[in-house]
């Protein structure tokens, strides 16, 4: 059953040498059951932070974070969680892999009816290495999902694939969430891919992070890549973030008569540049460089992050 999120002015600080380093600070922040937010804002500004909240994964350092009308516990079991990477255990079969997240799942599916949703029907008895890195996040993505969790939890889960396999797995993520009617958080760079999948979208600023701004999309779905409401709104969210929008008038002033529907698209990675600059140029603002994909990974993935991260994946208890 699908859990409404809480986060009632809610902080994060990390133990940093001489002193504290304050991540977050008073977020206040509902999501209703059932609801799609994404989640944007410079880089190292706390996002993926936040998610850890939700999941039980950190602590906050102030105010407190709930699920329905109960605290967030560790490694909290009404959550699952997709990762950049698919972190799969590379000696399992993607059944035996999907497998792992009955675990602490009352009541289960068979790993083959999730793997038929995500359009992996056939695959359950290979190994991870013999997938490609789209068809391993169709597993990591099944594997959240096969025990029905209340909340979905999503950090930049398509960050490492090819621009098309990215814009397949977005479809595919709003139609497998229709079935399942979890609450999602997700956490994005890509503009274009908050505006397609969300209901409303949450901007954060720079660390230490607040919301700076909520914007729902109402626009009907299935949502249309090139809808003008979506490019309106594209506009106003790059515009919290300091980049120039509209087109250039024809006299060369830069009077903005509208979104252009020309106009080229400014990676969000690089915002993270007006925090020292106190403005950007969009035109010299440096790309975002996507990594190639991971090879499937399993306990070294795990192993790389402090905190029980890994322990969660593997839906282990605490």
């Amino acid at each position: 059953m699908a859990e409404a999120v809480t986060l009632a002015r809610a902080g994060k600080r990390f133990a940093r040498g001489a002193g504290d380093l304050p991540v977050l600070h008073n977020i206040d922040l509902t999501i209703g059951p059932g609801e799609i937010v994404a989640l944007l804002g410079p880089s190292g500004c706390g996002k993926s932070t936040l998610l850890r909240l939700v999941a039980g994964l950190e602590e906050p350092s102030a105010g407190e974070v709930r699920l329905g009308d109960r605290p967030v516990v560790r490694s909290d079991p009404r959550c699952a969680i997709v990762f950049q990477e698919p972190r799969l255990f590379p000696w399992k079969t993607v059944a035996a892999n999907v497998a792992v997240g009955t675990r602490r799942a009352k009541d289960a599916s068979p790993p083959d009816e999730w793997l038929r949703l995500v359009g992996l029907d056939g695959f359950g008895g290979s190994l991870p290495h013999q997938l490609s890195g789209g068809m391993a996040q169709r597993t990591a993505l099944a594997r959240a999902l096969i025990g029905q969790p209340g909340v979905l939890l999503l950090d930049e889960p398509f960050a490492a694939l090819d621009a098309l396999t990215r814009l397949r797995m977005q479809d595919l993520l709003w139609e497998v969430c229709q079935r399942v009617g979890s609450t999602v958080l997700l956490v994005t760079h890509d503009v274009d891919e908050a505006l397609h999948l969300a209901d409303r979208i949450v901007i954060l600023g720079n660390r230490p992070a607040s919301v700076v701004a909520t914007i729902p999309v109402t626009a009907p779905r299935p949502r249309a890549r090139g809808d003008a409401q979506l490019g309106v709104l594209r506009d106003r969210i790059l515009g919290h973030f300091g980049f120039p929008v509209g087109r250039v008038g024809e006299s060369g002033h830069g009077a903005s008569t509208g979104p252009s529907r020309h106009a080229s698209p400014v990676p969000i990675a690089a915002v993270h540049l007006a925090t020292t600059t106190g403005g950007i140029d969009a035109m010299n603002a440096p790309p975002m460089v996507c990594p190639p994909p991971a090879a499937p990974s399993g306990v070294w993935a795990g192993e790389r992050r402090r905190s029980s991260v890994f322990d969660f994946l593997s839906f282990g208890s605490h």
